[in-house]
C-alpha cells in the first residue's frame, strides 16, 4: 500500500502498526579455520541455522474494542534448528569462560563517568568520585536535588513550547538558545531515556490541561464581554492569550500521570490477541561430524492468549508431534527414543493440547489431551548423552584468572555455604520419579 502519515492525536481511530522482521539471522562455531582465516559462508558450521521471523504488532486508540482486540501481536517462526558437535560444545563453553564479564572491572555509576581522560579535566573526575561515595553511602547533597529539580522544571517548559508553539497562541517557540538547552538536558547522560519520556508525559499532560482549562475560561469571559461591551473579536483573542497557571492539586495530579490507556477501556471490551507459530523445531547432538548421537524432531508448534478487560482470558498451547532417534545403538529394534502413537492417516490430531480458560466471574475450565507416546532408551545412549555434556574434563583448561580464590571467601556465612555445597555434591542420592500416564507403554 501508499506509505501515509496519521496524526493519532487527530484521529480517534487510528491504529499503530509496528512490525519486526528477522531473515538469514544464525550462529556458527568454526572448528578448524584454514591458515588465511577466511570460510565460505556456505562452509560454515552452523550451530543454530538461519532463520526467518516475522513479528506484527497492532494497538487500537479507541476506548471500546468489540470487534478486535485494543492490542494484536501475531509473531511467526518458520523453522528453529540446531546441530551441536561436542568440539562446538568444548569451544563455545571456552568460549562463555572467557568472555564472562568481570564485576571488578566494571565502573560505579557509568551514567556520572566523564568521557574526557584524567590529565585533560581532573575536576571532572575529582565530582565523579564524590557522586560515586555519595551514592554507595546514600548521602547526596541538597545542592544535587535542587539541580536535578531546576533541570526538569526547565526541560518541561522547553519541551512543550517546543512541541506545541505552532498549535497554539498562548505558547512561543524557542529561539536558538532556547533550542540548544532542550538538545542539552536530552543529551545528558545522567538523565536515562525512561526519565525523558516520563517528563514529555507529564508536559504534554499539562498541556491538554491547559487547554482545557483555557478553552472553560475562554466560554465564561466571552460571555461577560458580550453582556458589557458587545461582541469583538479582539477582545476575545486578547482571553485567549491570557496564561493559564495551573493549581497545586492540578500539578500533583501529573506527577502521577502515565500513560496507560488500559484503564479507559470499557469492561466490554477485548484486551489483547496474541499469538506464536513455530513451524518446526529440530537438535542435532554429534560426537563428531560423521558420528550422530541423537537427534530430537518437533512438528508445528502454536500457543494463544486473548484476554478481555473484565478479566476473562483463554489460553492454548498445542504441539503436533514429537519424536527423538537413537543414533548410537546400532541394529536396535527400537531406532526411536520417543515417539507418538498417532493415526498416520490423522495428521491434523495433535499430540499434545492444552487449553485453559476464565470467566469474568473466576469460573476456570482446564482441559488437557495426549495421545499415547512410545518411549525406549538403551543404556548406550543415556551415557552417551551423558558423556557428551560433561565438562569435568575442561575444569582444567580454563585460564587461572577465571578461578575462585579461596582468600576471597573470608565471610563466615559464604565459607560456611560453600562448605556445605561440596559435602552435597560428594554425597551419593538417588533420585526416584512417579508417574501416572494413562497411555498404554510399549
Amino acid at each position: 500500500g501508499n506509505v501515509k502519515f496519521v496524526d493519532r492525536q487527530a484521529t480517534h481511530d487510528a491504529f499503530l502498526h509496528k512490525e519486526l522482521l528477522i531473515s538469514g539471522f544464525g550462529i556458527y562455531l568454526q572448528e578448524d579455520m584454514t591458515s588465511e582465516g577466511t570460510t565460505n559462508l556456505e562452509d560454515n558450521q552452523y550451530v543454530l541455522s538461519p532463520l526467518s521471523f516475522e513479528a506484527k504488532f497492532r494497538e487500537s486508540d479507541v476506548a471500546k474494542c468489540i470487534e478486535y482486540p485494543k492490542y494484536l501481536i501475531h509473531s511467526k517462526l518458520q523453522s528453529l534448528s540446531i546441530k551441536l558437535s561436542r568440539t562446538q560444545l568444548e569451544l563455545s563453553h571456552r568460549l562463555a569462560s572467557v568472555v564472562t564479564p568481570s564485576t571488578k572491572i566494571r565502573p560505579l555509576f557509568p551514567e556520572y563517568r566523564p568521557l574526557v581522560p584524567v590529565s585533560e579535566n581532573a575536576q571532572e573526575w575529582w565530582n565523579y568520585a564524590f557522586r560515586c561515595v555519595g551514592r554507595l553511602n546514600r548521602r547526596r547533597s541538597w545542592m544535587e536535588f535542587y539541580l536535578a529539580f531546576q533541570k526538569r522544571k526547565k526541560y518541561l517548559q522547553l519541551y512543550k513550547r517546543h512541541a506545541y508553539s505552532e498549535e497554539t497562541s498562548w505558547l512561543n517557540g524557542l529561539n536558538e538558545f532556547e533550542l540548544s538547552d532542550l538538545r542539552r538536558i536530552e543529551g545528558d547522560r545522567s538523565v536515562g531515556i525512561s526519565g525523558l519520556m516520563l517528563w514529555r508525559s507529564i508536559a504534554d499532560s499539562e498541556y491538554e490541561k491547559e487547554k482545557q482549562r483555557r478553552e472553560e475560561s475562554s466560554i465564561v469571559k466571552r460571555s461577560i464581554l458580550s453582556n458589557i461591551f458587545g461582541s469583538s473579536t479582539s477582545k476575545e483573542k486578547e482571553c485567549d492569550d491570557i496564561p493559564i497557571t495551573l493549581s497545586a492539586d492540578e500539578l500533583s495530579e501529573l506527577e502521577g500521570f502515565t500513560l496507560d490507556a488500559d484503564q479507559r477501556l470499557t469492561e466490554d471490551s477485548k484486551y489483547c490477541d496474541i499469538t506464536f507459530v513455530l513451524g518446526s523445531f529440530q537438535v542435532h547432538l554429534l560426537k563428531s561430524e560423521h558420528e550422530p548421537i541423537s537427534s530430537l524432531d518437533m512438528g508445528m508448534v502454536s500457543t494463544s492468549f486473548k484476554a478481555n478487560a473484565d478479566g476473562s482470558y483463554n489460553f492454548a498451547l498445542s504441539m503436533l508431534s514429537l519424536e527423538a532417534s537413537d543414533r548410537v545403538t546400532k541394529n536396535s529394534f527400537y531406532p526411536m527414543v520417543c515417539r507418538g502413537l498417532q493415526d498416520v492417516n490423522n495428521t491434523k490430531k495433535h499430540a499434545v493440547h492444552f487449553e485453559t480458560n476464565k470467566s469474568s466471574k473466576g469460573d476456570q475450565e482446564v482441559k488437557f489431551t495426549m495421545i499415547a507416546f512410545e518411549t525406549v532408551a538403551s543404556p548406550l545412549l543415556i551415557q552417551a548423552v551423558k558423556n557428551f555434556f560433561d565438562f569435568s574434563s575442561l575444569t582444567a583448561t580454563i585460564p587461572p584468572i577465571l578461578e575462585v580464590n579461596a582468600d576471597d571467601l573470608s565471610d563466615t556465612l559464604t565459607d560456611a555455604i560453600m562448605d556445605a555445597w561440596n559435602g552435597k555434591n560428594k554425597q551419593k542420592q538417588k533420585w526416584t520419579l512417579d508417574m501416572d500416564v494413562k497411555a498404554p507403554i510399549l
